[in-house]
């Protein structure tokens, strides 16, 4: 019998499985307890994180088990639950996250995340998505122009379990045929760009982002936002292209400017329910290669004017002290004779 963490509390046969979606350290106290484990923390597919999360989990636990107990440890599982998903998506939902899940479970070591994205890359393109028709088919349902969405949807992520679970009353009889129940997790698109260093090529880039805003037309409210919103990361985005300068590693720029973007940018990025605006971490990228002055025209201005600051704050204080208080005094007794 296989259960989860839970039933390891009870008086059961050690020849049980336990699978722990608690953590790692749970799987060990079942293992040590002489049952046999698997581990499915980290590797939960419903909740939309991407490969590199799942990559990076760490599966070693030779340094806490002895000999005998890692003869227990029978290895993960990857799991994906049903709430928000149907036969339509699974493809997608599974593939080709799942492929970077079996390569760490049958790895001893973990590889460079970016080695590991391009392997899954070739992966994704001749095995998994080979053919994007079936994304277009499922787009053109909400549009008539389904090759803009597709620029739109290709640098947004749905939101996992937890991200959904408290924006709408799902029922079983919920359609999930919206724009977050097409669109792909992981955004391939999002990480070329991150890897793109060309100025002129990003110009470009960002400058479709802004003609693909006035090409999407739909009467949906999600959807519209995200666009105005990607419209809106274009503008940053070109806006910050002029500051680069080819013999310039890392242009300075004002610290007001560069925290405000930043506050903008993770405001952005979540702004629409149950759907991570993933192109938010091109800008977020653009942004870490400049480097934030503190001395900016704001501090160079109060800087300037200090000595005539503190010489109005002075006379203030001798206006006070010589007149103002004098006078309230005078109003006082003389309101206390009458």
């Amino acid at each position: 019998m296989i259960g989860w963490d839970e039933i390891s509390t009870s008086d059961l046969s050690r020849q049980s499985v336990i699978q722990s979606w608690r953590d790692k350290y749970s799987l060990i106290e079942a293992i040590q307890q002489g049952y046999r484990g698997i581990l499915s923390h980290g590797f939960y597919l419903d909740h939309m994180s991407s490969s590199a999360y799942h990559y990076r989990m760490d599966l070693q636990v030779d340094m806490m088990l002895n000999e005998a107990e890692q003869k227990r440890f029978l290895g993960g599982e990857a799991c994906l639950w049903t709430e928000y998903i149907d036969g339509n998506m699974v493809h997608s939902r599974l593939w080709p996250r799942t492929a970077a899940i079996a390569e760490r479970f049958w790895s001893t070591t973990s590889d460079e995340i970016e080695c590991m994205y391009d392997r899954l890359d070739n992966l994704n393109r001749k095995v998994f998505h080979s053919n994007d028709q079936q994304y277009l088919d499922n787009l053109a349902r909400l549009i008539s122009n389904p090759k803009a969405l597709k620029l739109l949807a290709d640098l947004c992520e749905p939101l996992g379990l937890h991200g959904r679970d408290r924006q709408r009353n799902y029922t079983s009889r919920t359609k999930l045929n919206r724009f977050v129940d097409i669109i792909r997790p992981d955004s391939e698109q999002t990480r070329q760009l991150i890897r793109n260093t060309n100025i002129s090529s990003l110009h470009s880039i960002f400058t479709s982002w802004i003609d693909n805003h006035f090409a999407i037309t739909i009467n949906d409210s999600d959807i519209m936002e995200l666009s105005e919103n990607l419209y809106q990361l274009a503008d940053i985005g070109l806006r910050l292209l002029k500051i680069f300068d080819d013999n310039q590693e890392r242009p300075i720029i004002s610290s007001r400017w560069f925290y405000y973007q930043k506050s903008l940018l993770n405001l952005i990025e979540y702004q629409v329910p149950e759907i991570r605006l993933a192109g938010v971490d091109v800008l977020k990228n653009l942004l870490d290669q400049c480097d934030p002055c503190s001395f900016d025209l704001i501090n160079l201005i109060l800087f300037l004017f200090f000595p005539l600051i503190v010489i109005i704050v002075q006379r203030v204080s001798y206006i006070r002290r010589r007149l103002l208080l004098p006078c309230l005094n005078f109003c006082y007794n003389s309101c206390a004779r009458c």
